[in-house]
């Protein structure tokens, strides 16, 4: 899925693409245009367009006629403000139906350009995660399959990359089933077929253990559930270099419509809680690093 090289990436490389991601800062000068492959095509048609937030998005006067996405973004960004423009790129690289899409940047020093291009990279894998549909027509998945990231510093992990992607992946899924798919005793389930996966050791607290712990305040809220599969899922998992916390997910119940609409949205914000936190945890797991 993932490669990775450390030059510029060169006009061959481009052509055999179906789509090409470039990120260029702000005032980029003559000749560093100059340096980037059809960089002249691009410098006109970039002229041509006029606003500097907006995608450029053409074809070069190639045999393949690889798409070209490309962003001027300013030097000294935020994070929030990469990833903003990466999803847009991502996106758009999506929806020209790409297979292999080349990621680079221009005229950002080291660090800068590799947090640049670790955002394009993190928003391309997001549109590539499986999230749960209940419409009548099953979105076709995209035909990406391949990224090459050119100009990368040689200490990207790109595996790191991938159990990250992996981790929000799950997060995101989980956060999108409805409530009668994801009860508390599934959700259970499914933790648990992860913690075999990935050999976590997994405790869960039902309701007589809390009750000999003196969960009060938790037990108050599951009360009225009618079913007791409600508890907390403590999972742990240890590498050997590396000393991990525990991860907690809490299951809670959707209870009676009377009480449901009392705790919605606490329930709602435990749920992505969870969520999260299992995310997090099996993509840490993933990479063999522990935040």
């Amino acid at each position: 899925m993932l490669s990775t090289q450390t030059e510029p990436p060169s006009e061959v490389q481009i052509e055999r693409a179906d789509a090409w991601l470039l990120v260029t800062a702000d005032g980029l000068r003559v000749g560093q245009w100059r340096a980037l492959p059809h960089g002249a095509v691009l410098k006109s048609r970039l002229r041509r367009r006029g606003a500097n937030n907006a995608l450029l998005m053409t074809d070069l006067p190639c045999t393949s006629g690889t798409r070209v996405v490309q962003l001027t973004h300013k030097r000294g960004g935020s994070a929030f403000e990469r990833l903003g423009a990466a999803r847009r790129m991502a996106a758009e690289a999506v929806l020209c139906n790409a297979g292999e899409v080349i990621v680079s940047a221009a005229g950002f020093d080291e660090p800068e350009q590799g947090a640049v291009l670790e955002a394009v990279v993190a928003a391309l894998l997001a549109q590539l995660a499986e999230l749960p549909s209940r419409t009548r027509e099953t979105p076709a998945p995209p035909r990406l399959k391949r990224i090459r990231v050119c100009g990368m510093p040689a200490t990207w992990q790109a595996l790191r990359s991938e159990a990250e992607a992996e981790g929000n992946a799950l997060a995101r899924a989980l956060s999108l089933l409805p409530g009668n798919e994801l009860t508390p005793g599934s959700y259970r389930e499914r933790v648990k077929l992860l913690a075999l996966e990935y050999g976590w050791r997994c405790e869960f607290l039902d309701h007589a253990a809390l009750a000999r712990r003196k969960a009060g305040a938790f037990l108050a809220v599951v009360a009225g559930s009618a079913e007791a599969d409600a508890g907390i899922l403590h999972l742990r998992y240890q590498p050997r270099r590396a000393r991990g916390r525990a991860a907690r997910a809490r299951v809670r119940p959707t209870g009676p419509p009377r009480a449901r609409s009392a705790i919605s949205r606490s329930r709602c914000r435990d749920w992505c809680d969870s969520a999260f936190r299992s995310g997090r945890h099996c993509g840490s797991v993933r990479k063999r690093y522990v935040e």
